[in-house]
């Protein structure tokens, strides 16, 4: 199991304009620094850095859905002169209710 200690992770929104670029370019590992344009999503974003263990807890978040998003990548051998990143994005649904502390370790 591998897990993304240091990673940013990011909290997103489930709207009606968060879903079209969660489904178009949210989930893919070349977008993984890009967010829509609205600035209710940049106001609404979450994000904060996962410990050593990958561990990470958002605190005051209001009850809704949200994209949950990290990265977990790694270095293995290589054969050549480049290095050999494996691993990728991670992500899931959640749904957060009243008072919730989103507290979870994404893992590839």
């Amino acid at each position: 199991m591998k897990v993304g200690a240091g990673s940013p992770v990011t909290l997103d929104p489930i709207t009606s304009y968060s879903r079209p670029w969660w489904n178009n370019l949210g989930s893919i590992y070349q977008y993984r620094g890009m967010k829509p344009d609205a600035p209710e999503f940049s106001q609404a974003r979450k994000e904060i850095i996962a410990d050593a263990q990958g561990r990470f807890v958002f605190s005051n978040v209001p009850a809704g859905s949200y994209f949950l998003r990290s990265e977990v990548t790694w270095e293995a051998p290589s054969t050549g002169y480049l290095p050999n990143i494996q691993g990728g994005l991670v992500f899931k649904e959640i749904v957060v209710k009243e008072g919730e502390k989103v507290d979870v370790i994404l893992t590839w």
